[in-house]
């Protein structure tokens, strides 16, 4: 026979693996619906006409460092170790980044045009929820006041405008 704590821990390994098998299929799942949306977007930026404004691409290499400065500072390295590590100095880096940002500009630019013609908006109470919940998911007090800067507001209506549109399009597809 079998006592309750067996049949307790028995149960809690069961939740414990339906837990687990759940987050794993969301996860492929989310992922298919990336690269679909990816692709999506990729076939409608070769279908369109578009120019792009160097101070767009500048702006977005900009970030591009940023973030792979913030990737490389959680294993305890900057970007000037990491180039200077590799051998490639910033002009060589930002050559090597440059196709992908002028890709993030023209999938901007080319989105941009479709909410427009979709008519897709984001309202200050939309972008002011986002921020709350984001208020809420971090409390730490250094991350409370990095949700203060004015440029977050633009990410998080860039960030709203642009899955608004790829829904709107993969509603359509």
């Amino acid at each position: 026979t079998t006592c309750g704590a067996e049949k307790l821990y028995d149960a809690t390994v069961k939740e414990l693996r339906d837990d687990i098998e759940s987050r794993l299929k969301a996860e492929k799942e989310a992922g298919a619906m990336r690269d679909y949306e990816n692709q999506l977007i990729e076939e409608i930026v070769k279908g369109s006409t578009y120019s792009l404004p160097e101070g767009l691409i500048e702006r977005q290499l900009e970030a591009m460092r940023t973030e792979f400065g913030q990737q490389l500072s959680q294993s305890g390295m900057d970007l000037d170790k990491w180039l200077n590590l590799t051998g490639k100095n910033l002009e060589e880096f930002d050559k090597e980044l440059r196709p992908k940002a002028e890709d993030r500009v023209a999938a901007g630019i080319v989105l941009s045009e479709i909410s427009k013609l979709e008519e897709v908006d984001v309202t200050d109470q939309d972008i002011e929820q986002e921020l709350n919940n984001l208020r809420m998911n971090y409390p730490d007090p250094a991350m409370q006041a990095e949700l203060e800067k004015p440029e977050l507001r633009e990410e998080i209506f860039n960030h709203l405008m642009a899955s608004r549109t790829l829904a709107k399009i993969v509603e359509y597809n």
